[in-house]
C-alpha cells in the first residue's frame, strides 16, 4: 500500500490502534483498511451532501 492512496499506512496503523483500544478488536490489514477505506467513503459522501445543501 502506497501513501498516495486513500488511507496511508500511518493512518491504517492509528485505525487499527483504535479498534484495538475502544472497540477491544484486533484488525488485519485488509480488514482495517476496508473499514477505514468505508468510513472516510462515508464522510466524503455526508461532505458533498452538506456542501449541496449551503
Amino acid at each position: 500500500m502506497d501513501d498516495n492512496e486513500l488511507i496511508t499506512k500511518k493512518e491504517l496503523k492509528k485505525f487499527k490502534e483504535i479498534a484495538r483500544k475502544d472497540y477491544e478488536v484486533e484488525l488485519t490489514d485488509e480488514q482495517a483498511f476496508e473499514q477505514g477505506s468505508a468510513l472516510v467513503s462515508f464522510f466524503e459522501r455526508v461532505i458533498k451532501e452538506r456542501i449541496k445543501k449551503q
